[in-house]
């Protein structure tokens, strides 16, 4: 199968830059090292810009990324490669202080990661297909992001995709893009036909896609997923960067991997007195190649696509971002943007878990690799069975204000449902996964059962600064989880609904064996409540906003790019990431953040053309 590909042509640094022999001014370049845009970070979004800011006969493009290419049968199996901490993943490793308000003791850490590949997180990812709430985007625009409206950005949505199956038949599917999406058409394992039941029983209906345009804003959701028709993953870097596609542009698009962006090169305009980006500093990764920095210049635009955690910090090493950190680091001042790096977001995730009988779990597959012998030749003969899903195919949307005392939707009136208002977004999610989710093992013979609560709307705020002025040492995290007081009534909400989603599941079948394991008691007292959040807390990995599209004044915090993703008071540099969200999205992020970059390709060559 995929050990028998082709080769790849990815490049070296050396490659693709013409060596730096002294620091100082701008370098020159040879003619085959300047291209018209330069990418920073070939992941989910990246592969992305690569694929559209190549399409023009004669553009030459240069796409930077960290990570590998990879291509194994872990990568494309969607069970096995849904994992972000799984042995040999591609990813990057963020060690991140437990926030000040999980209690924590002092050599505590959470294990904040990202994708660290051609493809970034889409290869590591869960795999959901969702672009949330109408009326979430309509508030972006509400809020002074014009352009960003529903209506708009959903012509971007179905730019990039290849609906298949009953989603092909949707009107608002795309069928003709890059990216495979799939749904399911029925329910793998049996405990989520009850969680559905439990949830209609609550006044939060099922709904067939969770990506239709006039759904119930609260409701109990059936995932898209991005997957192939064959029955395998679909990350960006295999949609958008496919082997022939690349071949097919090797003269206009060139992808160096193993490369480590150092700094992007800024000179004084001489039109305006701003600073404009014209390329980007970087090194090797690999061992044998390290030392040597080279340079490539941008002749157009640098397109800044590294993610919530690595664009702020390379834009911090560029002298972009608080002036007090940068000159604390010694770092020169280029542009003072107190919002680089600033206003971290991440739906916080807590567990609640029940014990199950392990053959209904996938923690059998842990507990005995043996049993999954049979799942995976069904997969690769058949492509069906539990190896074709990753982890869930079911998600339930709830907004806390409107739960009672006995968790059920309680709706004053139909407008309250509208989900093309912003007011109606939902702001918790709740995900049943059959596995534990911990590292502590269960009694023999129980499995896991858990409902992922996770805050989508959090107030709560963190941040990414340098740790140091080493562009090769990762950036200082602070997830901030639960520094704001309103996120505790929030998961408080949360997790009662979870403890009533579980104890449905439970009355369903009084002869079924089901033990609650970590569940949060009626009543809990606010120590009990903190001690539980403190316990299972954990990182949904849908890191957003630390270059957030606003005014550099914006009351609720300053922005770093305008509505057209041009950096505040930079020229010819732009960012395309989930970054650049206004506020993290209430929603899996992978699918906004391929339109971010569907629409940002398309702003780039409708301003060049």
């Amino acid at each position: 199968m995929w050990p028998f590909s082709e080769r790849f042509p990815e490049r070296t640094a050396a490659e693709v830059g013409t060596p730096v022999v002294e620091e100082g001014d701008v370098p020159q370049t040879q003619a085959e090292h300047e291209y018209d845009y330069i990418i920073i970070g070939g992941g989910t979004a990246g592969c992305v810009l690569a694929n559209r800011l190549s399409e023009p006969a004669g553009t030459r493009v240069l796409l930077l990324e960290r990570g590998a290419y990879r291509v194994n049968m872990s990568d494309r199996i969607p069970l096995l490669s849904a994992n972000f901490l799984r042995a040999g993943a591609p990813k990057a490793l963020y060690p991140s202080p437990t926030p000040a308000a999980l209690a924590p003791s002092e050599s505590s850490l959470f294990e904040v990661a990202t994708g660290k590949a051609l493809g970034g997180t889409s290869k590591i990812n869960s795999m959901l297909y969702t672009r949330g709430a109408v009326g979430e985007w309509n508030g972006w625009e509400e809020k002074g992001c014009e352009g960003w409206g529903y209506e708009e950005m959903e012509r971007y949505f179905k730019k990039s995709e290849r609906a298949t199956g009953v989603l092909a038949e949707r009107d608002w599917h795309g069928t003709e893009g890059f990216w495979s999406t799939r749904a399911f058409p029925d329910f793998i394992l049996p405990h989520w036909k009850k969680t559905v039941d439990v949830c209609e029983s609550l006044g939060l209906p099922f709904v067939q896609d969770a990506n239709s345009r006039d759904h119930p804003a609260y409701m109990c959701a059936a995932m898209d997923m991005t997957r192939t028709p064959e029955g395998e993953r679909s990350s960006t870097e295999t949609a958008f960067l496919p082997l022939t596609l690349v071949k097919e542009r090797m003269d206009r698009l060139k992808i160096a991997t193993h490369v480590v962006v150092t700094r992007i090169a800024l000179e004084q305009d001489k039109e305006g007195g701003q600073p404009r980006a014209v390329g980007v500093y970087f090194e090797s990764d690999e061992e044998d190649n390290a030392g040597m920095t080279y340079f490539a210049r941008a002749k157009r635009e640098v397109v800044l696509s590294a993610g919530a955690m690595g664009s702020p910090k390379i834009l911090q090493l560029s002298g972009i971002g608080p002036k007090s950190h940068l000159e604390s680091l010694g770092i020169p001042l280029v542009k003072d943007l107190p919002g680089v790096g600033s206003n971290l977001q991440d739906h916080v995730g807590i567990l609640t878990i029940y014990k199950i009988p392990i053959q209904d779990s996938l923690d059998r597959l842990i507990v005995n690799p043996l049993s999954a012998i049979p799942p995976l030749l069904e997969y690769i003969a058949f492509r069906s069975g539990l190896f074709l899903f990753p982890l869930t195919q079911l998600s339930i949307f709830a907004r806390s204000s409107l739960l009672d005392e006995n968790s059920r939707m309680v709706l004053s009136s139909p407008s309250q449902a509208d989900c093309t208002k912003a007011a109606n977004t939902p702001d918790i999610e709740i995900m049943p996964l059959p596995m534990t989710q911990t590292l502590e093992p269960l009694p023999q013979g129980w499995g896991g059962l858990t409902f992922l609560s996770c805050l989508s709307q959090p107030k709560s705020r963190g941040s990414v600064r340098l740790a140091s002025a080493n562009p090769r040492a990762p950036p200082a995290v602070d997830l901030g989880y639960f520094s704001h007081p309103d996120d505790w009534i929030v998961v408080r909400k949360a997790l009662n609904l979870a403890r009533t989603l579980g104890e449905g599941v439970r009355a369903a079948d009084i002869t079924y064996k089901m033990e609650p394991h970590r569940v949060l008691p009626p009543n809990a007292s606010e120590e009990q409540l903190k001690q539980f959040v403190s316990e299972t807390a954990r990182t949904s990995y849908h890191y957003a906003s630390t270059c957030r599209m606003a005014a550099e004044d914006d009351p609720e915090g300053p922005g770093v790019v305008d509505s057209r993703l041009r950096v505040h008071g930079v020229k010819g540099l732009r960012i395309a990431d989930a970054s650049i969200m206004p506020q993290v999205i209430a929603t899996h992020t992978q699918a906004p953040t391929v339109c971010i970059a569907e629409k940002c390709a398309d702003m780039i060559l409708q301003g060049h053309n």
